[in-house]
């Protein structure tokens, strides 16, 4: 499988470049002018604007698009959808298989224990990382969106300055600090005579890479019709 990677130099593509390296794929940088040759798929982990170029690419090349890149502006959410309609496109802000699994777990324990149990989200990231809350803890924020069932709630980042009791709400902590390559996500569901805490922890970016070139792997099997896709849909075909 070859590969037209852009962002490369950056510390997901460093990752996804290892990896591939190890399971026997190529990986071809694309370059600032869009210039490459061959190709089976496109992967992303750049920035808005290096999405754009990549997707060109791959919808002037008819080749599959996979992309990791976060805090993205609204037209490049828009310009997926649209690629979608001719071209398999992958995107998600957590390409670990074993995260998308936790997803399933808070979905479902907050379906059955909801509204009884009130839910905090814990998130751990190295210290230079922009974003917080990350991009996975707004995933995580999806997956317990039952507590919210028959009314609208709130999302707290913290609670400095809130002087009341706690009301319907989900609290989300964010721990920036340390040069861990990872992340941890715990979420605790707390009722009034007991605790449930599920986590996902990685060590580092090496868990993203590896699912974002198994999905890879998968969407150039030529099965996969033009569609928006995320990882739940690749999991149970794990090879």
């Amino acid at each position: 499988m070859k590969i037209l990677l852009q962002g490369a130099a950056g510390r997901m593509g460093r990752a996804v470049t290892e990896l591939a390296r190890e399971m026997n794929f190529f990986t071809i940088p694309i370059g600032r002018d869009g210039t490459v040759q061959g190709g089976d798929v496109v992967i992303d982990f750049s920035s808005s604007d290096g999405l754009l170029s990549a997707l060109s690419i791959a919808l002037d090349r008819s080749i599959p698009f996979l992309s990791g890149t976060t805090a993205l502006a609204d037209e490049a959410h828009r310009r997926m959808e649209e690629a979608s309609r001719k071209i398999p496109v992958v995107w998600s802000s957590n390409f670990s298989f074993a995260f998308a699994i936790f997803r399933r777990c808070i979905a479902e324990v907050a379906r059955q224990l909801a509204p009884d149990f009130d839910v905090e989200i814990i998130e751990c990231h190295h210290r230079n990382k922009k974003d917080a809350p990350s991009g996975s803890t707004r995933l995580i924020l999806e997956a317990a969106a039952h507590v919210f069932e028959g009314g609208g709630g709130d999302i707290f980042h913290g609670r400095h300055c809130i002087d009341r009791a706690r009301g319907k709400e989900i609290g989300i902590h964010s721990i920036r600090g340390g040069g861990v390559g990872g992340g941890r996500h715990e979420v605790l569901f707390l009722g009034n005579h007991e605790q449930l805490r599920i986590a996902h922890e990685s060590s580092n970016r090496h868990a993203y890479a590896q699912g974002a070139l198994e999905i890879a792997r998968q969407l150039t099997g030529g099965t996969h019709v033009p569609r928006l896709y995320g990882v739940e849909d690749f999991l149970g075909h794990v090879s």
